[in-house]
């Protein structure tokens, strides 16, 4: 997840809260192609700063796919 390993105050690693597409992939466990298709789509809502897409983890978490629910494991 990116190079921001921010600590909470248990120690523990926060999560960033705005995620890269390579982030989302790794997350999701899905191919580049299929993240930059959902980002696109707008199935996956997120904003381009600077022709980059930055996806906020609230809104990954609510997104809906296919029947589930994106950012949650079975």
């Amino acid at each position: 997840m990116g190079d921001d390993k921010r600590v909470g105050s248990e120690g523990q690693p926060k999560p960033s809260t705005w995620l890269t597409p390579k982030d989302v992939q790794e997350e999701l466990r899905l191919g580049e192609r299929s993240v930059y298709r959902l980002l696109k789509s707008g199935a996956i809502p997120s904003i381009r700063l600077g022709g980059v897409y930055r996806i906020n983890r609230k809104h990954l978490e609510d997104a809906p796919l296919a029947g589930g629910t994106l950012g949650k494991s079975a």
